[in-house]
Formats: structure tokens, sequence, C-alpha cells
């Protein structure tokens, strides 16, 4: 089968598996930013914990972030992880937006993507996935989104070696899926809820949707034991 029927039936049975109709919440652009940011090397749960300290303070918007110092914004993030870079990062994407933008969030994410991304990524600490985070869920703009869920997944599967580059694996869904905001949002929803539930670090493939086309999967099948 080619790349193209391979993704294909790789989305749809992760949609016949996961619901993720409600994995977006209503968060304010500048939210999502943070958000990005502060998930980088953990889960949510430790995410959730570093934004109730900011609601708490009345901290989580771009004034309150740009004008913060730069110690106690570091110290009500500290649940995240690596808060000193993190701090660091908001504070600087803040003065970006301040200083360019004059505080208009919503005039820098109407640029094109190519712009967009630019400029996120000569923020120290952005890379191209937080990039395009912000980029797919802040700006609504279609790019996918390649995390470590997708390699996980795809390299397993047979699909992908594990250290393709990030933008090679991007290209192949840009070139094999139209190019659609909520197409791309359900597909990174979808590989996120199957490698924290299916497939983890040590895989659950009994219970995986993809085991019937998983090369991994199929290699322990017929292993001798």
């Amino acid at each position: 089968m080619t790349i193209k029927i391979n993704l294909r039936k790789i989305y749809e049975k992760m949609g016949q598996q996961y619901n993720v109709d409600a994995w977006w919440n209503k968060e304010t652009p500048f939210e999502i930013i943070v958000g990005a940011i502060l998930v980088q090397n953990t889960n949510w749960n430790n995410v959730q914990l570093a934004l109730d300290n900011l609601h708490k303070r009345q901290c989580l918007s771009l004034h309150e972030i740009h004008t913060t110092n730069l110690c106690d914004l570091q110290t009500w993030i500290r649940p995240s992880g690596f808060y000193k870079q993190k701090g660091t990062t908001l504070k600087q994407i803040a003065d970006m937006l301040v200083l360019e933008y004059k505080s208009d969030i919503e005039l820098f994410l109407k640029n094109d993507i190519n712009v967009i991304r630019q400029k996120l990524l000569k923020v120290k600490g952005i890379g191209f996935e937080t990039a395009d985070d912000i980029i797919l869920y802040a700006a609504n703009k279609p790019v996918f989104v390649v995390d470590k869920y997708t390699i996980r997944i795809l390299s397993r599967i047979g699909i992908i070696r594990k250290n393709l580059k990030y933008q090679a694996v991007q290209d192949l869904f840009h070139e094999n899926f139209p190019k659609d905001t909520f197409l791309f949002q359900k597909l990174h929803a979808l590989f996120v809820s199957l490698g924290q539930n299916a497939c983890k670090t040590k895989p659950l493939c009994d219970t995986c949707c993809l085991n019937s086309i998983c090369e991994s999967n199929l290699k322990n099948l017929f292993s001798p034991t």
C-alpha cells in the first residue's frame, strides 16, 4: 500500500477508537501560546498546576506576563518543569508581541504561516513543534504538529525511520492530506490519544487500534518465544 493509503487508514482507525471532539477548550490565543510553551517536556497535569498558579495571581495575560518580575513568573510556573527556561521564553515572546505588534496578538496571528513560524523560532526556547502548535491552535492555520507520539507510532508501524527529521515527517502529512486546520487539529489529538493510551513507551499492543497493521506488533506475534 502507498504511504497515502496507510496514513488514511491510520487516521480512520484512530478516529473509530477515540473521540477527540471535546479536546479543544475555549482558551484565548495568548493562553494557548502560554500552554504550548509550558507543556514542553512535561504532561498536561503539571501544566495545569502552573496555569492555576498564573490564574490565581492574575498573570495569564500578555500585559501581566510582560510586566511581571521574571523571578516571580518562574516561581509560579515551577510545576511545569524547566521553569527558568520557560519563564524566560514567556517573557521574550511577550516582549516581542508588545514591542513589535503593540500588544495586538491577533495582528501577529494574521501573518502568513511562514512569517509567524520564523518569528516564533527566533524566540529562545521555541522549536518547530511549539511554533507549529501555536500556529495550529492559536492562529488556527493549517500546519501539522509533529510530536513524540507521531514519531513513535509511525516508526513502530514502519512508515518512517525513528530518526527522520521533523520537516520530513510533517511533509508526509502536508502531501497526503488536504491542508485543513480542523483536520490537522483532529489528527494531532488522535496521535496524542493513541500515544498516551496504547502506544506508550512500553506499548500495550493488545489494546491498540493499529495492531493489525503495525510492524512492531506483527514482529512480536511471530517471534519465537
